[in-house]
């Protein structure tokens, strides 16, 4: 009687233990998965985190003149990557996708499509998750939305205001950097510029950025990574909830002078020249904190010594910044708000100088606590 009911709960403990291999077998990665539950929203009956997220919007069979909709999926505890996927008029045509660590993504088209968003058109999309168990599959049935074409009315979305360059500048700058105003709850800047002489309405240089500026770059596959010399005329404008407002007008103008490099003697500078007016300091955050703040500037050479150092308003040096060079010779200086023994500074106002070949500026700096 005691081995029976010792076979007995041999047995049971087995089943057990099949029953816990099955469920994973199941759910587990490489393994086929069970058909989705028929309520559109893919998740797989039982759960887990095996199952693919569930998306939340756009609704399928929405509808609107987003060129970029933004996807988005329930968030899942312990997920380190989502893949979404786009699909072109209900077909296996795959458009679009991405591997990004957050349940939300702006649909984009690859960086050689010609065109910045989707075009006009149905598509279908869908996602799967990375957790630690493995992929999930994608979710199923996919989720529809169509783009359909948009006239916004006029007047509703109002054309941003240009900074800088300042219209008929002048410099040797291939690489200008344009400033509009920042608008509250803009969502994307479309900077366009066009040659003063071409014959052609196409743009020579364009960029989308969800920034009020934008460091001019030539497409990539243009054999020249500046603007050559030359005069040049650009424009701008913004996206608000789905709705681009006009291009400002009228353009503003500047010019690319030929760059001839600082005469020295002895190491010092005998050809002193203003301030290049399409070279633009910016500050980042200013007034700043506790976090820092920092300077950058595209300069049109990365053989043109930069440097810079902050002083206080009654000239006493604070601290040398050190130059970090970017592609397009895009420079920054970064500053934590410390002098130079390390201790942080009080608050205040402070004159940052900056050296760029023979060029000379001072920006100020706002500490506020």
């Amino acid at each position: 009687m005691y081995r029976s009911k010792l076979y007995a709960l041999t047995v049971l403990a087995l089943l057990a233990m099949g029953a816990i291999v099955s469920v994973q077998a199941s759910n587990g990665p490489g393994v086929t998965q069970p058909p989705p539950n028929p309520n559109g929203t893919g998740t797989y009956a039982g759960g887990g985190y095996d199952g693919p997220p569930t998306p939340v919007s756009p609704a399928s069979g929405s509808k609107g003149g987003n060129l970029n909709p933004e996807l988005v999926v329930h968030w899942f505890a312990g997920a380190e990557l989502y893949h979404f996927r786009v699909y072109r008029n209900l077909s296996n045509l795959l458009v679009a996708e991405v591997y990004t660590a957050y349940p939300r993504w702006a649909a984009t088209m690859p960086i050689q499509s010609p065109a910045p968003g989707l075009p006009v058109g149905i598509y279908t999309w869908t996602c799967q998750v990375l957790t630690m168990t493995g992929w999930s599959g994608f979710f199923r049935p996919n989720w529809t939305f169509e783009i359909t074409k948009f006239s916004p009315p006029v007047g509703l979305v109002m054309p941003p205001t240009p900074i800088s360059p300042q219209s008929g500048s002048k410099g040797g700058n291939r690489n200008p950097e344009l400033v509009v105003l920042g608008i509250a709850g803009a969502e994307q800047y479309h900077f366009c510029v066009y040659g003063v002489v071409s014959k052609s309405h196409a743009p020579i240089a364009e960029g989308y950025t969800s920034d009020s500026h934008w460091v001019v770059t030539l497409p990539a596959q243009s054999p020249m990574r500046g603007l050559p010399v030359g005069s040049y005329f650009w424009t701008c404008r913004v996206n608000m909830q789905g709705t681009w407002s006009e291009f400002f007008r009228p353009n503003w103008t500047f010019s690319i002078q030929k760059y001839e490099p600082p005469e020295t003697e002895d190491g010092v500078v005998t050809n002193a020249k203003p301030w290049d007016p399409t070279i633009q300091p910016r500050t980042w955050p200013n007034p700043f904190g506790v976090q820092g703040t920092r300077i950058r500037m595209a300069l049109p050479s990365n053989s043109i010594n930069a440097s810079a150092a902050v002083y206080s308003t009654e000239g006493r040096l604070v601290r040398k910044l050190t130059i970090s060079r970017g592609p397009d010779g895009m420079c920054e200086f970064p500053w934590d708000g410390k002098d130079e023994t390390g201790h942080s500074v009080g608050a205040g106002t402070y004159l940052c100088q900056i050296t760029a070949g023979d060029m000379h500026k001072v920006v100020e700096l706002v500490k506020s606590r």
